[in-house]
């Protein structure tokens, strides 16, 4: 059997104008506890100082290598490093996230204790603001195994960064898939592996996921048209679980009209809020209606409100620390 300490693990991370959060995510992946890593960053046309900053780590750890292209979108940039890649094993991370020093030597753990059976292990997240504050740790799911039902209700992994995946897994489904727009190709590549192989869960807060009101996935309604697209391969396939696939929806909806409250964009809240009336006119009221109790709220509500939480969190010792920190 390998030694996990001595395998090889490629990290692929693809950068877009990244310049002001790359060297900590760098430094963060340089960090790692397991030493056996090759960093490989795939500049994806930035017009910023994304180069020069990888290009700066590079110099100064020989196990990153820099390459660029054209901007093709996250996809293609995935998969030109996964293709210029040597190790047995993958670990993508945007270039915008954060890892905990023995992410990759747990995941290496679980992965080799369960077996060829298990095609992708993924961890719990924490979500990090602009500035690496940890703003919640809610996320905790517990599946594993067979978990296609799950990934059909909702995506148990939450984001891009956080999974360890064997090389043969990504060639036996295709890798990312690049005709999907700039959106849930993570989600896609995911349901593939479900299909296929089992899911193995290090049940730690060892990802931080970067959650900003400019960030992509801000852009609502290209998302929901992206998450469309995707399911159209997987619901024919799997009628049996409807159920899952009816309330996964309505719960994406739910959290993009909600991340386009919070970013002030009023005009896509209203454009999805007039799709949503159509297809579903039960989810359209509570949203509403959720907008209309949080109107309703006075402003010595909303500073008791917001005062007890923020006792809640630090007597917690979670929200608010920085991730690394």
């Amino acid at each position: 059997m390998t030694d996990p300490s001595a395998e090889l693990v490629s990290v692929i991370i693809p950068a877009y104008n990244a310049a002001e959060t790359i060297g900590e995510t760098l430094a963060s992946v340089r960090a790692q506890s397991h030493r056996e890593l090759e960093i490989i960053v795939v500049d994806d046309g930035s017009s910023d100082d994304t180069f020069a900053v990888a290009r700066w780590h590079a110099a100064e750890d020989s196990r990153i290598r820099v390459v660029s292209q054209s901007n093709a979108g996250a996809a293609v940039a995935r998969n030109r490093g996964i293709a210029e890649s040597h190790g047995t094993l993958i670990a993508p991370v945007d270039a915008d996230d954060l890892w905990r020093r023995d992410k990759i030597a747990r995941q290496l753990q679980v992965l080799r204790h369960a077996g060829p059976k298990v095609g992708l292990v993924y961890t719990w997240f924490a979500a990090i603001d602009k500035k690496s504050r940890i703003t919640s740790m809610d996320y905790r799911p517990l599946a594993e195994g067979h978990v296609l039902q799950e990934m059909c209700r909702r995506n148990i992994v939450g984001n891009g960064s956080s999974p360890l995946i064997p090389k043969h897994v990504l060639a036996e489904v295709g890798g990312y898939d690049t005709l999907q727009p700039h959106f849930c190709e993570d989600l896609r590549l995911y349901l593939r592996i479900a299909e296929r192989f089992q899911f193995a869960l290090v049940p730690d807060h060892l990802t931080g996921y970067r959650q900003t009101t400019s960030s992509m996935s801000n852009k609502v309604l290209e998302m929901l048209k992206a998450y469309d697209q995707v399911m159209l391969e997987f619901r024919p396939k799997y009628p049996h679980y409807e159920a899952e696939f009816h309330e996964a929806r309505a719960d994406m909806i739910r959290w993009l009209f909600r991340k386009a409250v919070k970013a002030r964009k009023m005009q896509q809240a209203g454009v999805l809020l007039l799709l949503t009336l159509k297809s579903n006119p039960r989810l359209a009221g509570e949203l509403i209606l959720d907008e209309a109790g949080d109107l309703e709220i006075g402003v010595h509500s909303r500073v008791q409100s917001a005062f007890a939480r923020n006792i809640t969190a630090m007597l917690s010792g979670s929200a608010g620390h920085l991730f690394l920190g």
